[in-house]
């Protein structure tokens, strides 16, 4: 499917409508106060004249007047040192060393894996974030299936890495995200598909050459391995998951849609072949998924517009449960990173606990 706007009927369906300070700051006023008046000089005082005693007669002299000497006194006893008052019950005793903070979680770990497909020789690149964990068959992983136009970039180009760190960091489950490159040799669009003519092998490349690079010496089971994708991507995780049952315990389509658009010809027109990467041809067997369907409510992608909501009122009519999120939005990797949180909080809640 081009995000470039082309139109495409769309199988009609019942539709399920699903969901839904600026601060002033406080001006300070600053007064310079002004200085204080001088006082005024102190008056000037005058003395009066002291009277002089008139001269006394003449006589013996007077004997000298001597100063008794002072009665020694007995020295002062030291005084005993005051004992230090115990602490009473109300007093504030020392407290235990505060606990130490939690360190921070490590980021996760980004890189490049370089393959190449069945009959070219192209470079086709996987970019893989890893949390800073152990890894193992436990650890579960999450292929993410990019739209057209697109490359492995576009998510971590809108902070992909960015929110599966704070994921991590707030304790979420750790995870790998792997993102393969869904483009063509011969075709633009390639549904994420084999084309009928042999030349763009895309959906064998995912499930063998991808799958065995990213997991390496710890091939994982279905429990512990999920398929995600936006716009084309999206139906190309329903459409892969469908065709291969039991590869994928999780399936998530993000702004996907349930029919067939094939604008380059990857099916070359060809009604069986059409009819078998159908997914609304194939809805008894998708209400038995585990199913994450979204979009925004500002998608006006014309062949992806509608399809969230019609496709899930297919599936509930035939007993399955999906679930089901219309988020404000619009087609965008901006709009896919707003329902990240929500989408790893249901991605956890289906793998099995270790």
């Amino acid at each position: 499917m081009a995000e470039s706007g082309r139109v495409r009927p769309l199988v009609p369906l019942m539709v399920a409508s699903v969901l839904l300070a600026g601060a002033g700051a406080a001006a300070v006023a600053v007064t310079a106060r002004s200085p204080r008046a001088g006082a005024s000089p102190s008056a000037v005082l005058r003395a009066a004249p002291v009277p002089v005693a008139p001269p006394r007669a003449a006589g013996p002299p007077a004997a000298p007047l001597t100063t008794p000497a002072p009665e020694p006194t007995a020295p002062t006893a030291p005084t005993a040192p005051t004992a230090p008052t115990a602490p009473t019950a109300s007093a504030a005793m020392p407290s235990s060393p505060p606990a130490a903070p939690p360190a921070a979680a490590p980021a996760g770990v980004q890189s490049t894996l370089h393959t190449t497909r069945p009959g070219s020789s192209a470079d086709r690149r996987v970019r893989v974030w890893r949390p800073a964990a152990p890894d193992s068959a436990a650890l579960p992983v999450v292929y993410l299936l990019h739209g057209v136009p697109g490359s492995p970039d576009d998510p971590f180009d809108a902070g992909l890495g960015r929110a599966l760190d704070a994921w991590v960091a707030a304790g979420g489950r750790p995870f790998v995200v792997a993102v393969p490159d869904g483009s063509g040799d011969a075709h633009d669009d390639t549904e994420w598909a084999d084309a009928a003519d042999g030349s763009d092998q895309v959906e064998t490349w995912l499930l063998t050459t991808v799958v065995s690079a990213v997991e390496g010496d710890h091939p994982r089971d279905a429990a512990h391995r999920s398929v995600v994708g936006f716009s084309m991507g999206g139906y190309g995780a329903l459409d892969i998951s469908l065709r291969h049952p039991g590869v994928f315990s999780s399936v998530a389509s993000l702004a996907g849609y349930a029919v067939v658009d094939d604008p380059s010809g990857v099916f070359r027109g060809d009604p069986a072949v059409e009819a078998a990467h159908d997914p609304s041809q194939h809805a008894a067997q998708a209400a038995a998924l585990r199913l994450f369907l979204a979009d925004a409510d500002g998608d006006a992608e014309p062949v992806v517009s509608g399809q969230t909501q019609a496709y899930a009122a297919q599936l509930t009519a035939l007993g399955g449960k999906p679930t089901v999120r219309i988020t404000p939005g619009d087609h965008s990797w901006q709009w896919v990173l707003s329902t990240w949180q929500p989408l790893e909080v249901w991605l956890a809640d289906g793998w099995p606990s270790t």
